[in-house]
């Protein structure tokens, strides 16, 4: 497994290009495990350059401080999930595909940035916070976290419906989002924020 070391290894200390901020001296292909204990860690992927990461690990039980991984250009993941614990961000202004199963713990935040798209072609597990400004792509959803569609979509592959069942989560839409949502537990809630002149809030189930 590929583990963040940032300025330790004599890299820059942020870009997921350079080897030296990787343990081995590497840019990771597989396994990748992004955490701290102390300082918080900013991780950035530039714009026009590919990464992948199988499986993607940010923070771990207990011990994380703030890390966030900043995803300018491309993320793949496509099989072995993605799990973000307490204190850790994942933004996406690029596109991030995430296969496998994907877990956002209590205090992690998932981040869809103004031209971003998130993929994920597994279960969504949300106990903390989704944020989409882009585009999220999801599928199976599950959890009872915090989800703001603040002008972006929300909706399943091929701008379908996104299964619902197993979520009793808080929806709100603003600003013009979309939710394209199917079979909603009765627990699971939704809210319209504000818009401005010719924007609509949608809600399609």
């Amino acid at each position: 497994m590929a583990t963040w070391v940032g300025t330790t290894g004599g890299g820059d200390g942020f870009s997921w290009s350079d080897p030296k901020n990787w343990s081995p001296q590497a840019v990771p292909t597989g396994p990748v495990n992004i955490t701290t204990a102390g300082a918080p860690v900013s991780v950035v992927i530039a714009a026009g350059s590919s990464s992948s990461a199988q499986p993607l690990v940010l923070g771990t039980t207990g011990t994380t401080k703030a890390v966030t991984l900043t995803n300018n250009g491309t993320l793949n993941n496509f099989s072995s999930g993605a799990a973000l614990y307490s204190g850790t961000t994942l933004d996406t202004h690029g596109t991030s595909t995430l296969g496998g199963a994907v877990s956002i713990a209590s205090g992690a935040l998932m981040k869809v940035s103004t031209g971003g798209t998130v993929t994920t072609n597994g279960t969504i597990s949300l106990a903390g916070s989704l944020q989409v400004n882009g585009t999220f792509i999801g599928n199976t959803f599950t959890g009872n976290g915090a989800v703001l569609v603040d002008g972006g979509t929300f909706s399943k592959l091929s701008a379908g419906l996104t299964d619902l069942s197993g979520s009793s989560s808080a929806f709100t839409i603003t600003n013009g989002g979309i939710v394209r949502a199917q079979s909603p537990k009765s627990t699971v809630s939704f809210a319209f924020g504000t818009v401005s002149a010719g924007q609509t809030n949608v809600l399609e189930l």
